[in-house]
Parts: structure tokens; C-alpha cells; sequence
């Protein structure tokens, strides 16, 4: 069966196909005048402002979404089928109010709904409810916010907008009060190499790397041989896989070049090949999921606890050792400009606010040097 159907943002036609599994002329013919009369009923059902969940995150998806990256693609892929899932198909998107906002919140933090797993399963089964914490309630709901952001901008075909409104606007985000944001210590680091040594060389490789350029793992797991400039001891970061879209240019460390050209002496690869292919396909980079592996293993051969007293996360992870050289940074009194261009933030202020923590020894320095100056009369 072959039919056609408008692209409501820009009314123009698409076409669409689906196999019936079957020969028999008589019944294709009922089913084509059901879903005919189906159809007719969605449109207006668009057009009328009276749009559903589905038909919203269907058209956003198709026209919005292939404008991000491929991460944020499949998080909005997995969030649209668990708000579905949650709120219904066919609710419609107006009818949407606080309630309905604050039992998601709580139901998502003790794990009764959740994203499906890679393998179809659902991670709010009794058998793998996973409670998760403020901070990713909060990303969830925002994609929920920027669809019915868009849909009260975005035309529906006609005169009008898929919504009048955004009947979520203004609801609070959960925020954790206490954020565990965890850096390692030099002690801790060094014991997390000791554990490198008897792993796989691209877990050492990846772990200095991080520590020496305090990138996130993204692009690290995404650098080729071609951007690694040996004479200028500098590294390209591609913009494709960066956080914030931008291309940078970074000076690499004695420590940083001595482990690359160890691994490029004992595993050469040619110019364009990947700094960390995947042990499966040399042709692609290794995944997260393995990388993440990776660091668990390690932690856990560091003595370093991967949950604390409660049974929650300890969340140190890659993003640990961007913490401690935002942190590490603060005792050369480097420029916040140039702290941001090392790590990789677009904003100073996250910086800040969300990676530097001053240690009681930096305090304490701080404090001595004022005492001194104070002393001297300065």
C-alpha cells in the first residue's frame, strides 16, 4: 500500500510505503479505505491544534531531531517512546498539567519508568526498575520542554501552530542539591595507571589522554592519527565531535606525547585511522559502553569505590579527571580563558560553577599567603 502524507511544518507531501503480507486485492482494498479515513482524521486532528503525543514527537523526530548529532539523536529517540510509553500515544499534548509533571519526576526517580534497554526490555519492570537521580529526570523533561517550545512556533500546515501554548511551561526542574561532581587525586590516578598497565593499551592511552588535555571521552574516542600534530606537540579536536560544535587547537604535554608515540610505535596505524579503534572493527572507534567498561574494571582494581555506603553511584567516571585538571589549574594561576580553551568549555562559568573545587590545601595556601601579605604590610 502506497499513500502520501503532509509534512505539517512545511506542507509539502512525502510518500510513504507498507507491505500488507498478503495478495488478496479485495482486502487491500478495506484496508486502504480504513487507513484513508485514519489519516483524514490525524490531520485534522493536527491542523484542528488538538494534536496527540504521537503525532507531535513524530513530526518532531522526523524534522528536528536528524539536525543533532547522533548521540543526542538516539536520546531523543529514546525519550519520545518512553514519554509515550508513559503518558499514552494518543494523549493529547494540551491536556499535559502539573500532575502530570511532578508523578513523572517521581515515578522516574524511584525507577518505575524508564528508557527501553538495548535488548527491547523495559527499565521500569519490577525484575530492572532503576531509580535515577534529579540530574537525569532533569535532562529527560527538558527534551520534553523544547518539543512543546517547538510545536508552539512551528506551523501545522495552515494558519496556525501545532499548540497555543506550552501547557509545561514554567514547571520547576528537579535539581540535586548536593550534586556529586567527585575529581580524582593525584594518589588516586596514579593508582588508576598502576591498574592500566595490566589492561588494554587503549584504556592507558585514553586514561592519560584525559588527564593531559582534560577533553571529554567523546572526542577522545573520536581523535585520528591525523590530528595529532607530533613536531608542533599540538591536537586537533574536530568540531563534529565536540560538545559545543567548535573545532580547537590544543597544546599536548611531554606526558600526553610520550604515551602517543609509544602506543604509535608498538600498534602503527596509517594517518586517518582511529587513535582507539574498536577491538571488533578496526574501521570504527571503540564504543562508550566499552570505554566505560574500561574505567569500572580499573576503579575497581584501584581500591577506588564505584558506589558509596547508601549503594549509590560515585560517579567519578572520565568526567573525574576533567575535574581535576580544571581543579589542578587553579594552583598555577592560569587564566580562566585559558582553562576553558585546554578543557573545551564554551561557557567560563561553567568552569566554576561546576568543575573547580578548591581542596583544603589550595584554601590553605590561599589563607597563608594573605597572612603574609598582611604581615609584610603589602
Amino acid at each position: 500500500m502506497e499513500w502520501f502524507e503532509t509534512v505539517f511544518s512545511t506542507g509539502k507531501q512525502r510518500r510513504r510505503q507498507r507491505s500488507l503480507r498478503h495478495d488478496n486485492e479485495a482486502r487491500a482494498k478495506g484496508q486502504a479505505d480504513q487507513m484513508a479515513a485514519a489519516l483524514a482524521v490525524e490531520e485534522e486532528s493536527v491542523r484542528s491544534g488538538d494534536v496527540t503525543l504521537n503525532q507531535l514527537f513524530d513530526i518532531y523526530l522526523a524534522e528536528v531531531t536528524p539536525q543533532k548529532s547522533k548521540g543526542v539523536q538516539k536520546r531523543d529517540h529514546s525519550c519520545a517512546e518512553m514519554f509515550l510509553r508513559y503518558f499514552g500515544a494518543d494523549r493529547r499534548a494540551r491536556t499535559l498539567n502539573r500532575r502530570d509533571w511532578d508523578n513523572f519526576i517521581q515515578d522516574r526517580r524511584v525507577g518505575k519508568i524508564g528508557p527501553a534497554g538495548r535488548s527491547g526490555k523495559f527499565f521500569g519492570q519490577k525484575a530492572r526498575g532503576r531509580p535515577v537521580g534529579d540530574r537525569q529526570i532533569g535532562y529527560d523533561l527538558e527534551f520534553l520542554q523544547a518539543v512543546l517550545n517547538w510545536a508552539t512556533v512551528s506551523g501545522n500546515g495552515t494558519a496556525a501552530r501545532f499548540l497555543d501554548y506550552n501547557p509545561c511551561k514554567g514547571f520547576p526542574l528537579p535539581r540535586e542539591r548536593n550534586p556529586k561532581r567527585p575529581r580524582l587525586t593525584d594518589e588516586q590516578y596514579g593508582r588508576m595507571l598502576d591498574a592500566a598497565q595490566e589492561m588494554d593499551w587503549r584504556f592507558k592511552l585514553a586514561l592519560i589522554l584525559t588527564h593531559e588535555t582534560g577533553r571529554r571521552n567523546h572526542s577522545i574516542r573520536h581523535l585520528r592519527w591525523s590530528d595529532i600534530d607530533f613536531e608542533r606537540g599540538v591536537v586537533r579536536w574536530e568540531a563534529e565531535y565536540d560538545k559545543i560544535d567548535h573545532e580547537w587547537t590544543t597544546s599536548l604535554t611531554p606526558e600526553a606525547i610520550e604515551a602517543l608515540e609509544e602506543a604509535r610505535t608498538r600498534y602503527p596505524a596509517i594517518s586517518a585511522a582511529w587513535l582507539f579503534p574498536s577491538p571488533q572493527d578496526a574501521n570504527k572507534p571503540c564504543s562508550r559502553h566499552l570505554m566505560l567498561k574500561w574505567w569500572n574494571e580499573a576503579q575497581e582494581k584501584a581500591q577506588i569505590p564505584l558506589h558509596d555506603e547508601h549503594g549509590l553511584p560515585t560517579r567519578y567516571g572520565w568526567h573525574s579527571l576533567r575535574r581535576k585538571l580544571a581543579t589542578d589549574l587553579l594552583d598555577e594561576d592560569v587564566a580562566l580563558r585559558t582553562i576553558q580553551d585546554i578543557g573545551g568549555w564554551k561557557d567560563p562559568n561553567t568552569v566554576v560553577k561546576v568543575y573547580q573545587k578548591s581542596t583544603t590545601e589550595q584554601q590553605r595556601r590561599a589563607l597563608e599567603a594573605r597572612r603574609n601579605r598582611r604581615a609584610s604590610g603589602e
